[in-house]
């Protein structure tokens, strides 16, 4: 038998004497162990199934190398495809519960002699959970159903202050996220690098990690023009092609300048929404909603939009239109009694 080559000290984790972790082989035997140490063969299978969907391939698949380098922005974008995929609250509370525990486990490991850790940190406790429990998230919730209007989007361009490099930010910000399908996670991760011109045309290439496959999505003139003169207000330019992290902070709480959160996306489209006077839900994902379901309504085929969007499958990207539907040919619009 090949022995995998034993792990050496990294970003992410501590080197740790221990025997049984120096050989990947040996990892699969932990999280056997991890499985095993509850009594429940419910818990245990649910255990099995949250991590294997997480990382993308059965328990033997999962090194070592794959655990330590997750973060947090790798679990917020999970949780946002878990919901696309339209699964129950419970189920969803269940699959990030089940991995807060794995790595809780491999938490408790440590050398005695040098008292080092094998991992420093879980990124599954960064009150995820604890928001989507209060959230109460059903396959009827805000996430799915509520998205906004053509001229709700107009309104909510309007309220943006473009004499401000906050708003300069803010309105690239949306016009990407609408006009490109883009998760929250995919849009902080986004670098000057990964806008490209070919064929006189640009192009935008988003890294999906996790075993998905990654995407290279058309960007219109207008969204290329809104990244642009934000670019130049920072000093920078798409021409640059640098690894530099395109959207930025620009608060005074220590992160200015820093690469944009995931939570800064979520409270800057809500706060223009409320500005809009827009009542409804809207996050996100409401925007990436929006997307879905124009690109449908224009007769785009499903297959196309799944790529774009980089659903899983094309039964994802049809509950957009299913939910569409819903909305559009309900009975009640037959009623003026």
């Amino acid at each position: 038998m090949v022995m995998a080559e034993p792990i050496t000290a990294r970003e992410g984790y501590n080197a740790d004497p221990l025997v049984t972790i120096r050989r990947e082989f040996v990892f699969h035997d932990l999280i056997q162990k991890w499985l095993d140490s509850t009594r429940s063969i419910q818990t245990k299978r649910s255990y099995s199934i949250a991590i294997q969907d997480f990382f993308k391939t059965d328990i033997q698949g999962i090194t070592f190398e794959m655990v330590k380098v997750v973060t947090i922005v790798d679990v917020e974008d999970y949780l946002d495809k878990l919901i696309e995929r339209n699964l129950k609250s419970s189920t969803i509370k269940a699959r990030l519960s089940s991995c807060s525990s794995f790595y809780d486990y491999l938490l408790s490991f440590r050398s005695n002699q040098r008292n080092i850790k094998l991992l420093n940190f879980n990124p599954f406790k960064n009150g995820i959970i604890k928001q989507e429990k209060a959230k109460k998230i059903t396959k009827n919730d805000a996430h799915i159903t509520e998205t906004l209007t053509d001229d709700e989007l107009k309104r909510l361009y309007k309220v943006i202050d473009a004499s401000k490099l906050k708003g300069i930010r803010d309105y690239a910000i949306i016009k990407v996220m609408v006009n490109s399908a883009l998760r929250r996670s995919e849009l902080v991760n986004l670098r000057i690098k990964d806008f490209y011109e070919q064929d006189f045309e640009y192009w935008i290439h988003i890294e999906q990690g996790k075993g998905n496959k990654n995407r290279d999505n058309f960007i219109n003139a207008e969204s290329v023009k809104a990244v642009e003169s934000y670019l130049t207000a920072t000093d920078r330019s798409i021409k640059e092609g640098t690894d530099d992290f395109i959207f930025k902070g620009l608060s005074t709480n220590g992160k200015n300048g820093e690469q944009l959160t995931t939570d800064a996306v979520k409270q800057l489209i809500e706060r223009y929404c409320s500005k809009a006077g827009i009542t409804k839900r809207i996050s996100p994902h409401s925007l990436r909603h929006k997307t879905v379901t124009t690109l449908l309504e224009n007769n785009v085929k499903p297959e196309y939009v799944m790529e774009f969007c980089g659903h899983s499958s094309v039964n994802t990207t049809m509950r957009y239109w299913h939910n569409l539907n819903k909305v559009k040919n309900n009975a009640g619009r037959n009623l003026n009694l």
